[in-house]
């Protein structure tokens, strides 16, 4: 895994000349120090990066687009590139997000650490073949690269719904059968409670599936196994 560090980040609202000199069609431009960072052609776009990233602006966005102005951003985030698949599929989060790497989007796994600060995990290009086949933005004109990078930015976010979907079903499932069961009883959530949990569904979930599952359990159903937890002592 390699990891990197941002701080000092900036964002700069570009005037209509400097966003003609774009070569996406970009109207907000984000630095690390004196470094590009990344870019975005719409404010909602900044927001959502922001949002995801546990930043925030130290100023507000001009209302009229083209108006130049640097803002700062407060907050810090790392990037973590994997390599190992398994290690990937098995970060224990809730929140992913679809993450342009190499010129493509790729699925994005987000972690919290003990002092509110994220790190923004995905797959090494040349480790995630096959994995997240998203097709090549790479291609034709300026017009269609845009228009496929926006949909396999659609396709990563519908197969992170789908994912939550699912895990939360089965999170559910795994509730009902225990904490929330009469009477209630703990069961941990280990990997082999779910194996033997999930083994006559009817679609069975693959391993990569758990850390999901267990992280919704634990979050959805806090209260109920904290409840649960307590009876088993008594």
């Amino acid at each position: 895994m390699f990891a990197t560090h941002f701080t000092r980040l900036s964002l700069t609202c570009l005037s209509p000349r400097e966003h003609q000199r774009t070569s996406g069609g970009e109207w907000f431009t984000v630095r690390h120090s004196v470094w590009p960072h990344t870019a975005f052609r719409t404010a909602e776009q900044v927001h959502e990066w922001l949002s995801e990233r546990g930043l925030s602006l130290a100023g507000s966005i001009p209302g009229e687009r083209g108006t130049f102005r640097t803002i700062g951003i407060v907050g810090e985030y790392f990037t973590a590139i994997h390599r190992d698949v398994d290690a990937f599929q098995a970060l224990e989060t809730m929140h992913m997000i679809a993450v342009k790497s190499n010129g493509e989007y790729t699925l994005g796994m987000v972690t919290e650490d003990e002092t509110g600060v994220r790190t923004v995990h995905y797959m090494n290009p040349d480790d995630r073949a096959g994995l997240f086949p998203w097709p090549s933005s790479n291609d034709r004109s300026f017009r269609q690269e845009v228009a496929s990078v926006d949909e396999q930015r659609k396709d990563v976010q519908a197969y992170i719904q789908r994912q939550l979907r699912r895990a939360s079903g089965y999170a559910a499932k795994f509730a009902a059968e225990t904490v929330s069961a009469e009477p209630p009883r703990w069961e941990a959530p280990t990997d082999d409670a779910f194996a033997t949990r999930f083994a006559r569904c009817a679609k069975v979930p693959g391993h990569p599936l758990y850390p999901l599952i267990r992280a919704l359990f634990e979050h959805t159903y806090a209260e109920t196994i904290a409840a649960a937890r307590t009876a088993a002592t008594d």
